[in-house]
């Protein structure tokens, strides 16, 4: 009965990577076929960010969709960080842009935008729904305490560096990249200040608490979150090469660190939970015929 929904999940997932690789190719990353109603220096922290949509966010999805076709479990936990990051990204690309300030052509590329944001928030409500079966995974308490502890201290700096760039536009000192980007500047922080970092600091105080549903989200969590930090690192990078007036040396080096820390959390995620508690349950069937001998 799961086949036909793993098999149609499996191809949804594929053409999300392929579209985001596309959006990636046609924008100002590699071809500038797609041109953004954005300033020079929005334009240089997306091309940073598409690095990574390019370079990691849609080979996973493409990994994904492979896995699902073929009915492999991991399919799921690899699914959900890209296909949530896809519908992020995406729905800035639709929004963000300053359509009446400055000149540009992504208008156009809004049907593209649309699909791979249905694709986004479909893929990960299946993959959303494939973990649920991780929920008994026992977590290492190491794991599970070093991962609390990264899913609270980095969501509370974006929190605090967002809170503090809204607190200079409240008492009118707008930064520079307020007064060129008004409404990207605050689609992005309202996106992390209302979804992203409080989904974070759930995950994080439930892995604290031992609750059985933070399993599943920190999978989901720590899934986006590598990829977002990631897509800011590169902004980051970007900012710094072009000399842009608020790029930060110390910002880019938290967000590399954060990246790293992130990529290890995730790639003990996938070496744990149910492949090893499945063993367990393999083992306990001899131990009681043995008692029973």
């Amino acid at each position: 009965m799961r086949l036909p929904i793993d098999r149609l999940t499996g191809i949804a997932s594929i053409a999300l990577g392929v579209g985001t690789a596309a959006s990636a190719i046609l924008g100002p990353l590699v071809t500038n076929v797609i041109r953004f109603h954005v300033s020079d220096n929005a334009r240089q922290q997306l091309i940073g960010g598409e690095i990574i949509s390019l370079c990691v966010a849609a080979p996973l999805a493409i990994g994904a969709g492979v896995l699902w076709l073929r009915g492999k479990p991991l399919a799921s936990k690899l699914a959900i960080g890209p296909a949530l990051y896809a519908l992020y990204a995406n729905v800035q690309f639709t929004i963000g842009p300053e359509y009446r300030r400055y000149p540009g052509n992504n208008e156009y590329a809004v049907p593209l935008y649309l699909a791979l944001i249905i694709l986004g928030w479909a893929v990960a409500l299946r993959a959303w729904n494939g973990l649920a079966t991780e929920e008994a995974a026992v977590f290492s308490n190491r794991l599970r305490r070093g991962l609390a502890a990264l899913l609270i201290v980095l969501p509370f700096f974006f929190a605090l560096t967002w809170i503090r760039g809204i607190a200079q536009v409240i008492n009118g000192e707008h930064p520079i990249e307020y007064q060129q980007d008004p409404t990207l500047f605050w689609l992005v922080r309202t996106m992390d200040l209302a979804f992203v970092i409080p989904a974070a600091l759930i995950a994080g105080v439930g892995l604290l608490r031992r609750s059985s549903w933070a399993t599943r989200l920190s999978y989901a969590t720590t899934g986006f979150l590598t990829l977002e930090v990631a897509a800011v690192a590169g902004m980051a990078a970007a900012m710094l090469v072009n000399n842009d007036p608020s790029a930060s040396g110390s910002l880019l080096g938290i967000m590399l660190t954060g990246t790293a820390l992130l990529i290890a959390a995730f790639i003990s995620l996938l070496q744990s939970g149910r492949p090893r508690s499945a063993g367990k349950q393999r083992r306990l069937p001899r131990s009681t015929s043995r008692r029973a001998t």
